[in-house]
């Protein structure tokens, strides 16, 4: 079918009342994914957990280094030996923690998730487009490749961002038991110390799970919305108290996907919803009838 032929199938697929009507805002707003979100933050806690597996199997070696020195505290080398035994033990724990990190292949976790969320994104979108429309869409079009590039960009920069935060995270302990000596802390302060900066390194590691789910799905969400012929949305926040000031502005007006809205009034900068850190807005698109290019499913075609 060419596509003069195939435009003027799917415009007679479309209900007459909603052909009339020229622009459609959608009929439901887009569901943030948070079952993306709950997926990534399992695969970011559990990446994390081998920090805290690491450091608990050698923990009873650093306390028994701390116990020697101080038992040995007249001699001149006493402080010398503690830090050469401190910095082996460390040293260790990062080769057996990088064995961790290589079997746990945070790359292919990563991508399952991706793939899960592409399916949800694109299942939910379907969905919009009948209640919208009354039109189904091609089963399998959105399958392959289709957003193979959004996707690959997606994992190798979630991959980027938290793949250090483990021996980073052993780095920082490793300080916080020699300062904390230095400083004649008691070996329970060096202790929370430790879990406090544990905690620090988790929640960094969940900000970046929140941050990327929100960008997967903005940039899953534009590929659809374009490939379809929409290049207009509706900005809509999540309607909760974590909205920032600026994105509540944006809340209910539209924009071009190629003119994105200012969202941080101090420094001018520009995106499109979820683009922005940790942003959990949404687009909904406005279907102009003229310009559609949406994949009939079988049924409507004929």
């Amino acid at each position: 079918m060419d596509k003069d032929a195939y435009n003027g199938a799917l415009k007679q697929a479309i209900p007459r009342r909603i052909r009339e009507a020229k622009i459609v805002t959608a009929a439901a707003v887009p569901k943030y994914p948070e079952q993306t979100q709950r997926e990534y933050k399992r695969v970011s806690d559990a990446y994390m957990k081998l920090v805290q597996e690491t450091f608990k199997e050698y923990a009873p070696r650093i306390k028994a280094a701390i116990r020697n020195e101080q038992e040995s505290s007249k001699r001149n080398d006493s402080l010398f030996d503690l830090q050469r035994a401190i910095a082996d033990t460390f040293q260790e724990m990062r080769d057996r923690l990088q064995e961790r990190i290589d079997a746990f292949d945070l790359l292919a976790h990563l991508r399952k998730v991706g793939e899960n969320g592409k399916k949800l994104s694109t299942k939910q979108w379907k969905r919009l487009v009948k209640r919208t429309l009354g039109v189904d869409l091609l089963d399998d079009y959105y399958s392959g490749a289709f957003f193979s590039t959004e996707l690959e960009q997606w994992v190798n920069d979630g991959v980027s961002l938290i793949k250090t935060i483990p021996q980073d995270s052993l780095d920082a302990m490793e300080n916080i038991v020699m300062d904390g000596f230095v400083d004649g802390k008691s070996l329970t302060d060096i202790q929370r110390d430790i879990q406090a900066q544990y905690g620090i390194d988790k929640r960094h590691a969940a900000f970046i799970a929140r941050d990327q789910t929100a960008k997967l799905n903005a940039a899953i969400t534009e590929r659809q919305q374009k490939d379809a012929g929409v290049r207009r949305y509706k900005w809509s926040t999540s309607g909760d108290e974590r909205v920032r000031s600026d994105h509540k502005k944006l809340d209910g007006r539209v924009f071009s996907y190629d003119d994105p809205p200012v969202v941080d009034s101090r420094t001018g900068r520009r995106c499109n919803p979820g683009q922005d850190y940790n942003c959990r807005c949404v687009a909904i698109p406005v279907f102009d009838i003229d310009e559609l290019n949406l994949p009939l499913g079988r049924g409507d075609e004929s």
